[in-house]
């Protein structure tokens, strides 16, 4: 019967069945990898595989993070060196793209994604309407305008007055 591995060898063994995912290697190449090496069954080496796995999964999501943050602080960077400079288009250009990169901007699936959870039927712009009258292409008008106030109900703090005594005056 072979010695029980220590807790260091055990994280080690992790380690090493983690280098292996990274390289994409297939399961059965990491069982006999296993067996060869340590001596140990399909089944342990499955715990091996489900810890290096869990371990990946927190890797990526702390080395994501860090990665956005730090793409962030470069764009900061360039931002105000291209400011300091008087490069306000490339300026503009960093912001909009930083912007991007922290959220703040939808992009046209995120929208179309949010009307059909809402239940509007989204078409592209190159389909025609079907009976091709301006009737048609005036209700579809009007069922966009709808889904889009709807979809922008209650962002106050977006500097555009909703229904509000405050709003235009004529």
């Amino acid at each position: 019967m072979a010695k029980k591995a220590t807790a260091a060898e055990i994280e080690k063994r992790i380690e090493q069945v983690y280098s292996l995912l990274l390289l994409s290697e297939p399961t059965k190449t990491i069982y006999r990898y296993c067996s060869d090496k340590w001596g140990i069954s399909t089944r342990q080496a499955d715990v091996y595989i489900q810890r290096a796995t869990v371990f990946f999964r927190e890797q990526s999501i702390d080395n994501r993070e860090d990665r956005r943050n730090r793409a962030i602080e470069q764009r900061n960077m360039v931002f105000r060196e291209a400011f300091r400079r008087k490069h306000l288009q490339t300026a503009y250009l960093v912001l909009q793209d930083r912007d991007t990169l922290d959220g703040l901007y939808f992009s046209e699936s995120d929208h179309i994604e949010e009307l059909l959870k809402r239940g509007y039927i989204v078409t592209r712009p190159e389909a025609e309407p079907e009976t091709g009258t301006a009737d048609a292409a005036n209700a579809d008008a009007k069922e966009g305008d709808a889904a889009v106030q709807e979809f922008f109900e209650g962002d106050q703090d977006i500097g555009t007055p909703h229904n509000s005594e405050e709003g235009i005056s004529g």
